[in-house]
């Protein structure tokens, strides 16, 4: 495996005869031994672990057959993406997890070069997960339980996402990981995060408990109190200081500590009443989650000095808050609670819109699905020029910068077509 790509160069040379092969792509499980030539070098943190074993999963290429099913096998592996590095060993009995069927295969002359080990008693034939993934996010889609996402978005950006989400769950000593979904209002934060989860369910069996810093919100009654005696801003949900965030830790806490017969209730807020829904009416995550998705649109960013707080952002600072008494409370509570759950996360992505006026566009566009569906056209119509108001008491935190950098980045255009970035950062994979 290269030592700055992680990339694996493989030739395995022999043949497979195998039933009903025509229609299926094949996983070929492998032992891997050695990272570099030189084993002093240091390691990427992406490599394997020596003796490792895995599978490498392979789309079906349409191999042409000597005859009664005997597959020519000469895989030359050079420059194989690590995203398709993934299966323990351990995942193939039943292939529950992995596909269709496991089939006892006969390998002949197998040879390969000295950084990995064949084990050719038994190969698990499958279709590509990719497959599958695109499968169940059209049929969610299709079904209207999931917000519309386009094809290309799918497949430039969910899909090898996903991807990458296994890898380093497979990768990582920790269970479960916890991957926060970053960006501005409207960049499809709450969508991802259902679309990975019904995903990765499919086509790997991985259960994921999804919440979201939106549902963490004080209560109306709380939120109104604090208008009433601090600034009547606060009475607004959005900034910091109106976020119950001992509640989004404790839900963390049952999440990770969570057992095969624990039931953990995951918290929701109701928008269109603006309050916290009833505990009654929170969804129950039942088990141990194998990842957990939080959406945030606040993560891991510097906090405002009195110099930046100084100055109003846009027009409702300017005429809501001229002396500052919001902007300098908020900074406050961002500076005394919300810096504790930044490290939270085992790894994060970004959602990077064009600009601030392409964010509140996409969140204009998707009030208006959800408000026109429940209350037709004129709903909207009279609430769109409040939007744009609200999301200006989230300008100024939105474009805070981040104190790291994330380890995903996905990109929007004017469209709001997605594109993952082909270079993640380095990945945590112990907490």
């Amino acid at each position: 495996m290269s030592q700055d790509t992680g990339i694996v160069n493989i030739t395995i040379y022999g043949a497979l005869k195998i039933g009903n092969w025509r229609e299926w792509g094949f996983c070929l499980i492998y032992k891997y031994l050695k990272t570099t030539s030189d084993e002093t070098s240091r390691r990427d943190p992406r490599d394997p672990v020596p003796g490792s074993l895995f599978l490498l999963i392979f789309p079906n290429r349409k191999t042409p057959s000597i005859g009664n099913g005997v597959i020519p096998l000469r895989l030359n592996l050079g420059r194989m993406d690590p995203t398709w590095v993934g299966w323990e060993l351990s995942r193939v009995p039943g292939t529950s997890r992995l596909g269709e069927r496991a089939i006892e295969a006969e390998v002949t002359d197998t040879k390969c070069t000295d950084c990995c080990e064949v084990l050719g008693v038994q190969l698990c034939f499958t279709m590509d997960p990719r497959v599958k993934m695109r499968d169940a996010a059209r049929k969610a889609r299709a079904a209207g339980s999931l917000a519309y996402v386009d094809d290309v978005s799918l497949d430039l950006a969910y899909l090898p996402l996903a991807l990458r989400l296994v890898r380093n769950h497979l990768d990582s000593s920790v269970s479960p990981r916890t991957l926060a979904i970053v960006g501005a209002p409207g960049t499809g934060k709450t969508t991802l995060s259902g679309y990975l989860g019904v995903m990765l369910q499919e086509a790997f069996g991985l259960r994921s408990a999804r919440f979201g810093l939106d549902d963490v919100y004080l209560s109306r009654q709380s939120r109104i109190e604090l208008g009433q005696s601090v600034h009547p801003l606060f009475a607004i949900r959005g900034a910091p200081g109106t976020h119950d965030i001992e509640l989004m830790l404790a839900t963390l806490r049952a999440l990770r500590a969570a057992d095969a017969t624990t039931v953990t209730a995951l918290p929701r807020f109701d928008k269109w009443a603006d309050d916290v829904k009833p505990p009654s009416e929170w969804p129950l995550f039942a088990g141990k989650p194998d990842l957990i998705l939080f959406d945030t649109w606040l993560w891991d960013v510097v906090p405002p000095n009195d110099e930046d707080l100084s100055v109003p952002m846009n027009r409702r600072e300017r005429e809501e808050d001229p002396d500052g008494v919001w902007r300098r409370t908020a900074a406050q509570a961002l500076r005394s609670k919300y810096l504790s759950i930044f490290d939270q996360a085992d790894e994060w992505i970004e959602f990077q819109a064009p600009n601030w006026e392409a964010s509140i566009r996409f969140r204009e566009e998707q009030e208006m699905t959800q408000l026109i569906r429940v209350e037709g056209a004129g709903a909207f119509r009279e609430k769109e020029p409040s939007i744009r108001a609200f999301l200006e008491l989230f300008e100024r935190w939105v474009k805070l910068p981040h104190i790291t950098q994330p380890e995903h980045r996905i990109v929007l255009d004017e469209r709001h077509c997605a594109h993952l970035l082909d270079e993640p950062s380095a990945v945590r994979l112990s907490r």
